[in-house]
């Protein structure tokens, strides 16, 4: 005999359960009202909603190069409901806007959504090219983190692009797999890892792991990050060999407006770009 079952009825009848069993607890004095969510399972809980700001990276065996990009997520309150950001594929300053829009549902304690957009040539004399990929993945609440994986929907091989806005042209290859994950606003960690406006639109941070490899410096508008289709990144660059002394960055003139807030995200990542230092702030220059 083959049973079948509905995810939905399924969660209710598991609900209904839970709440039969925390009114038995109550009236016996055994429980409170928050011991029904208490004995939800993981994925029956809803992922936290709010803004959560991050990376998206390539898997190495799939590019040469697979360098962190800076992504952010809105994820809604409630069980449902449309999830909307963007990553950045901006490797260097000289570089054309370069995101691609990230729009999908949230499922309780998941996201499924696409990725999608136009990237730069694929060589210096050949149209820009459009980006399609599967944007998947799900609520961590040890880290109060959402994260996942992406894939490109054709093709099993990364791209290679040329970046003609800079001065000789940029090539980067963007792999066609990889992971991604984001935090909420505030998130320091480790918590000792501090990121403050120096002044004279100077970004410094202090207490990098020694383990740091890489820095990558995300400027984002915040009247951007709300689905408003803007491109919220308003810059981002990434130092690649990163040395101790190295401990700030200045951002151009060009590009940041006094007396104007900005989120600033600062992510730090070893050598096998795996992340062991985040703080993002909000920041007014």
């Amino acid at each position: 005999m083959t049973l079948y079952f509905n995810p939905l009825t399924t969660r209710l009848l598991t609900l209904s359960g839970i709440m039969a069993l925390s009114l038995s607890l109550s009236g016996c004095g055994g429980g409170d009202g928050n011991t029904a969510d208490a004995l939800l399972p993981e994925a029956l809980k809803d992922g936290q909603s709010g803004l959560f700001l991050g990376h998206i990276v390539g898997t190495a065996a799939d590019a040469p190069n697979p360098n962190p990009q800076g992504l952010y997520i809105n994820v809604p309150s409630g069980s449902t409901g449309n999830v909307t950001g963007q990553a950045s594929f901006k490797y260097q300053p000289c570089q054309a806007t370069n995101t691609l829009d990230i729009f999908g549902k949230k499922s309780i304690s998941q996201v499924l959504a696409t990725m999608n957009g136009t990237l730069e040539k694929a060589s210096i004399n050949q149209a820009d090219i459009t980006i399609l990929t599967n944007f998947n993945g799900g609520y961590r609440s040890t880290d109060t983190s959402w994260g996942g994986s992406y894939l490109f929907q054709v093709g099993n091989t990364s791209k290679d692009f040329w970046a003609n806005d800079c001065s000789p042209p940029y090539h980067y290859t963007v792999s066609s797999k990889g992971e991604w994950r984001a935090y909420p606003v505030g998130t320091k960690i480790p918590a000792n890892f501090l990121v403050r406006n120096a002044g004279s639109n100077v970004i410094s941070w202090q207490n990098a792991p020694a383990t740091s490899a890489s820095m990558l410096l995300s400027v984002l508008n915040p009247t951007a990050v709300g689905g408003t289709q803007q491109n919220a990144f308003v810059y981002q660059t990434m130092i690649s060999n990163l040395q101790a002394a190295n401990t700030s960055q200045v951002l151009p003139n060009t590009v940041i407006l006094p007396n104007t807030p900005y989120l600033v995200l600062v992510q730090l990542f070893d050598s096998a770009h795996h992340l062991v230092a985040i703080d993002s702030e909000t920041m007014t220059f």
